[in-house]
């Protein structure tokens, strides 16, 4: 096993050690409380290293779980690029700040506001961990039209919310 951790396959162990270690780990509170686990036959990297190789593994690709609410079984899981695994993410579980757009959500008072937000969606772009783009807007649609648009005219290659 220690062969195969220093070979040119290290980045698909460094993939087996994460996900067991999120599921085991009592402080990642999402997967504890939603109870979530993995197949028991992946205990053994070489076992799970052949269902990764026979399921389309490259090193440009990282494990997603296809429905989030289930563990890692091989059924539930495939590789998937960053951008596309950015996009089968859980929404937040904050209700008061929810939008049914990518990129979008509601802005939030800051206390030493007097009067409520005349433009309460937020529209956001990130890029490498850096704000990009951020305005506010009067509704969650024109929120979500703008960030489209600032994507489309900076050439940035994200899902869109809507069809152009």
């Amino acid at each position: 096993m220690y062969k195969e951790r220093n070979s040119k396959n290290n980045r698909l162990y460094s993939i087996w050690v994460e996900f067991r270690r999120r599921c085991r780990n009592p402080r990642t509170e999402t997967y504890q409380q939603k109870n979530l686990t993995y197949e028991n036959s992946w205990n053994n990297y070489l076992v799970f290293r052949l269902w990764a190789i026979s399921n389309g593994y490259t090193s440009k690709l990282s494990l997603e779980r296809k429905d989030n609410s289930v563990g890692y079984y091989p059924q539930n899981c495939k590789f998937a690029t960053k951008q596309e695994q950015q996009y089968n993410r859980d929404k937040r579980d904050n209700p008061k700040f929810k939008s049914i757009y990518i990129g979008v959500s509601e802005a939030r008072p800051s206390k030493r506001m007097t009067t409520t937000l005349k433009k309460p969606w937020r529209a956001r772009v990130c890029r490498k961990g850096k704000e990009i783009f951020h305005e506010c807007f009067a509704t969650e649609i024109e929120s979500a039209k703008a960030r489209d648009k600032f994507c489309i005219d900076n050439n940035i290659n994200v899902v869109l919310n809507f069809s152009y």
